[in-house]
């Protein structure tokens, strides 16, 4: 966050820069306190709301962040930030249509940042959108091919429409950069043994368990205890 001056009166920059000190040093109900005094000295200025509205977030009230981005826009109806973080909020409400329509106005402003779109991808993850989702995360990875966590979550959505072999390519990108990733060698087993590759799939699950993923036993009971064919 940065420091503001603003040239109506010192008791607003005291109260606001207090805002911006105590959110730096987590103090998030201080600084949303110290916010809202210096709103009531000037109710005009979108950044105020905007940064209470920050504050808010971290706190887990999404819905005075909500209403704390709103107002910013309505002040500023060119506020990319507010959009961007408004729909933070919405995710964080569970109002996941309403954070794609914020994710997909802030990149109104600018369709060259890369957050907004995997933000979005996960927000129409979770609206079981998993097309609209795939093709963000693709535009992700066309910013960062290196980006393990776009992996992951375009094979899940991948996975939920039947994509296999998708799922299982992703899986691998993953587990390229990160042989440790237990939930990527957990969900490339699972790929694995709807695509009809029983054997390799059990043996990512065996490895899912070695590294202590929680649902592995009883589908290694279920699927991998039996006889491996003749060779």
């Amino acid at each position: 966050m940065f420091s503001f001056h603003f040239a109506n009166g010192q008791g607003v920059d005291y109260y606001f820069n207090q805002g911006l000190s105590k959110h730096s040093q987590k103090d998030y109900r201080g600084a949303i306190a110290d916010f809202s005094r210096a709103i009531e000295l000037n109710s005009e200025n979108s950044v105020t709301y905007y940064c209470r509205g920050l504050s808010r977030i971290e706190a887990k009230d999404f819905r005075g962040a909500i209403k704390d981005f709103n107002q910013a826009i309505a002040i500023n109806p060119s506020y990319e930030w507010a959009y961007f973080h408004s729909a933070i909020a919405k995710h964080g409400n569970k109002d996941f249509r309403g954070a794609v329509e914020d994710f997909t106005k802030a990149l109104e402003f600018d369709p060259q940042k890369e957050e907004p779109y995997y933000r979005r991808a996960l927000s129409r993850h979770a609206l079981r959108d998993y097309r609209g989702a795939i093709a963000d995360f693709d535009r992700v990875l066309l910013f960062d091919d290196q980006k393990v966590d776009a992996y992951y979550n375009r094979a899940q959505s991948r996975f939920a429409i039947n994509d296999f072999h998708g799922t299982i390519a992703d899986l691998d990108e993953v587990l390229n950069r990160n042989f440790t990733h237990v939930d990527a060698f957990y969900l490339r087993g699972m790929a694995k043994i709807r695509a009809g590759k029983l054997y390799d799939g059990c043996d990512d699950l065996r490895r899912a368990e070695e590294y202590g993923h929680p649902k592995t036993k009883n589908l290694i009971r279920d699927y991998c205890n039996l006889p491996e064919p003749k060779r």
